[in-house]
Order: C-alpha cells, then sequence, then structure tokens
C-alpha cells in the first residue's frame, strides 16, 4: 500500500495510470473530477451534474466514465456518493505522512 499526503500530491500506483491514460473518456472524467475532491474523497453528485462538468450532452456520458473509472478502481460509487480510492492508495489529510 502507498501512502500520500493530501492536497499536496496524489501517488498513484503506474498500472492505474496507465489504464486511466489509455482510456479517453476515463482521462477526461478524472480530470473533471479532481477539482471536485478538494476538501475530501467523498462528494455527492448527480450523473447530471457530471455531465453538465464533463461537457457531455446528457447523463449517458457522465455515466459511462465514472463506470470506467469503477471498473479501474479510480472511485467508487456508494449510497448516492462518489468516493475517490485510487485503488489500494491510502489517502491522509493535512500533515500525516
Amino acid at each position: 500500500m502507498q501512502c500520500c499526503q493530501w492536497k499536496n500530491r496524489i501517488i498513484i500506483a503506474l498500472p492505474h495510470i496507465v489504464k486511466v491514460l489509455k482510456s479517453r473518456r476515463a482521462s477526461k472524467a478524472l480530470a473533471s473530477l479532481i477539482p471536485l475532491f478538494e476538501k475530501e474523497p467523498k462528494i455527492k453528485i448527480t450523473y447530471n451534474e457530471l455531465a453538465k462538468r464533463m461537457g457531455y450532452v446528457n447523463r449517458s456520458g457522465s455515466y459511462k466514465a465514472i463506470k470506467i473509472l469503477e471498473r479501474f478502481g479510480v472511485v467508487a460509487v456508494k449510497d448516492g456518493y462518489l468516493y475517490l480510492t485510487m485503488g489500494e492508495l491510502i489517502l491522509t489529510y493535512g500533515d500525516a505522512a
């Protein structure tokens, strides 16, 4: 397992980066999502709001993008919340390393 210091840098395992970068939809989605996780790795957002943020016409594009990221282990959806998981990455807050 790896650790990172939230807000300063995110350390991601190389296989996760390769998977995300190979998929245009996934990389576009992740680039749109990272600023949303500024305060904590959990947000409550609808697929319609995600579609607007990602530049899709309707919610199906954002739904497909989130499902791809879920399959890669980058995000998880549970109880209406979107969690940034990044696989087996441990996210820490503040000055903890």
